[in-house]
């Protein structure tokens, strides 16, 4: 079984290591600026049980519509 305690720890491992996954996006004009952010104080693991899901689809769209370049995080 997957520890969701030990997988958060993980991820926030990841996410000091790659400063990619701290860029931040904002519009200034017609230009896109980024800018590195510090690694998060409290990264959020969600777990969903997906195993009576028929349709994976709307699940991704709900993660995907989630996704904020201007505050992050840019993975979750």
């Amino acid at each position: 079984r997957l520890d969701p305690v030990v997988l958060e720890k993980a991820l926030g491992a990841v996410e000091r290591q790659h400063d990619a996954l701290r860029l931040r996006y904002r519009k200034e004009g017609e230009a896109w600026v980024q800018a590195h952010v510090a690694p998060s104080e409290a990264l959020r693991l969600v777990v969903r049980d997906l195993s009576s899901v028929a349709e994976l689809g709307p699940v991704l769209a709900e993660l995907h519509q989630s996704l904020r370049l201007e505050s992050g995080p840019v993975f979750s």
